[in-house]
């Protein structure tokens, strides 16, 4: 008969911290990433609130595409370049999304 690991054994706390690393490691690179993203895109909509309070109050959306943000929205083809040029110039929230979907 072989003996069964207690619930408060050495060995059965030392496989759950080796079980839980083996799964939540792999996220760190991710949970970084969004916080960098949350950040930044809350920077810049405060920014943008500032600059254009007419575009800030605007309904529209962003979506990845080749690396690159894209605006989505029912908004006016400028300002959707205005948004873009702004998002894509900002290097620290354009390498958090990559290291986002690499990592993911």
């Amino acid at each position: 008969m072989t003996d069964v690991l207690g619930p408060d054994s050495e060995e059965h706390k030392a496989l759950y911290e080796r079980t839980m690393r083996h799964v939540s490691d792999p996220m760190l690179p991710c949970d970084d990433s969004i916080r960098t993203i949350e950040d930044r895109l809350k920077k810049f909509q405060k920014n943008l609130s500032l600059a254009r309070p007419d575009l800030a109050k605007s309904d529209w959306d962003v979506t990845i595409k080749d690396g690159k943000f894209k605006v989505t929205g029912d908004i006016d083809p400028d300002d959707k370049r205005y948004r873009e040029a702004r998002l894509n110039s900002d290097q620290a929230l354009v390498g958090a999304v990559g290291s986002y979907m690499s990592a993911a």
